[in-house]
Protein backbone atom coordinates (compact mmCIF):
# COMPACT_ATOMS: atom_id res chain seq x y z
CA UNK A 1 0.00 0.00 0.00
CA UNK A 2 1.30 3.38 -1.09
CA UNK A 3 1.17 6.41 1.58
CA UNK A 4 -1.64 8.04 0.05
CA UNK A 5 -4.17 5.33 -0.56
CA UNK A 6 -3.51 4.98 3.32
CA UNK A 7 -3.69 8.75 3.74
CA UNK A 8 -7.34 8.40 2.32
CA UNK A 9 -8.48 5.35 4.03
CA UNK A 10 -7.97 8.04 7.19
CA UNK A 11 -9.66 11.11 5.50
CA UNK A 12 -12.89 8.28 5.05
CA UNK A 13 -12.43 6.99 7.94
CA UNK A 14 -12.65 10.82 9.47
CA UNK A 15 -15.69 11.68 7.02
CA UNK A 16 -17.78 8.28 8.09
CA UNK A 17 -17.58 10.08 11.54
CA UNK A 18 -18.98 13.37 10.66
CA UNK A 19 -16.63 15.47 12.15
CA UNK A 20 -17.47 18.74 13.79
CA UNK A 21 -14.05 20.27 13.03
CA UNK A 22 -11.31 19.97 10.58
CA UNK A 23 -8.76 19.83 12.95
CA UNK A 24 -7.91 16.37 12.57
CA UNK A 25 -7.99 16.68 8.50
CA UNK A 26 -5.34 19.74 9.01
CA UNK A 27 -3.71 17.47 11.61
CA UNK A 28 -3.15 14.96 8.87
CA UNK A 29 -2.00 17.33 6.70
CA UNK A 30 0.51 18.58 8.90
CA UNK A 31 2.03 14.83 9.21
CA UNK A 32 1.98 13.88 5.34
CA UNK A 33 4.45 16.98 4.87
CA UNK A 34 6.42 15.73 7.60
CA UNK A 35 6.24 11.82 5.70
CA UNK A 36 7.12 13.75 2.15
CA UNK A 37 9.76 15.76 3.55
CA UNK A 38 11.65 13.89 6.45
CA UNK A 39 10.65 10.07 5.37
CA UNK A 40 10.22 9.67 1.93
CA UNK A 41 10.66 6.07 1.95
CA UNK A 42 7.48 5.76 3.53
CA UNK A 43 5.61 7.01 0.38
CA UNK A 44 5.86 4.04 -1.43
CA UNK A 45 5.30 1.17 0.72
CA UNK A 46 3.94 1.99 3.81
CA UNK A 47 3.96 -1.24 5.57
CA UNK A 48 7.43 -2.30 5.12
CA UNK A 49 9.01 1.79 5.66
CA UNK A 50 6.34 2.42 9.01
CA UNK A 51 7.59 2.20 12.11
CA UNK A 52 6.30 -1.28 14.03
CA UNK A 53 5.54 1.45 16.96
CA UNK A 54 3.16 4.36 16.65
CA UNK A 55 5.43 5.71 19.41
CA UNK A 56 7.99 6.35 17.17
CA UNK A 57 6.40 7.83 14.60
CA UNK A 58 5.35 10.48 17.14
CA UNK A 59 8.73 10.82 18.29
CA UNK A 60 10.18 11.51 15.21
CA UNK A 61 7.25 14.11 13.82
CA UNK A 62 7.69 15.80 17.63
CA UNK A 63 11.62 16.20 16.93
CA UNK A 64 10.40 17.32 13.16
CA UNK A 65 8.43 19.81 14.52
CA UNK A 66 10.03 21.24 17.50
CA UNK A 67 7.60 21.01 19.81
CA UNK A 68 5.24 18.55 21.50
CA UNK A 69 2.96 17.61 19.05
CA UNK A 70 -0.90 18.06 20.07
CA UNK A 71 -3.90 16.08 20.77
CA UNK A 72 -5.00 16.06 16.92
CA UNK A 73 -1.59 15.39 15.63
CA UNK A 74 -1.27 12.23 18.19
CA UNK A 75 -4.88 11.15 16.75
CA UNK A 76 -4.25 11.45 12.81
CA UNK A 77 -0.78 9.68 13.96
CA UNK A 78 -3.27 6.64 15.75
CA UNK A 79 -5.68 6.77 13.11
CA UNK A 80 -3.31 5.49 10.24
CA UNK A 81 -2.14 2.65 12.23
CA UNK A 82 -5.80 1.57 12.97
CA UNK A 83 -5.88 2.04 9.12
CA UNK A 84 -2.74 -0.20 8.98
CA UNK A 85 -4.21 -2.92 10.87
CA UNK A 86 -7.06 -3.17 7.93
Amino acid sequence: MKWNELKELVIAEYDRRNLKSNVRYRALDKVDAFIKEKRPEMMSDVHASFPSDKDTLKKAYEAYKGKQINSAESSAINEIYNQLKC
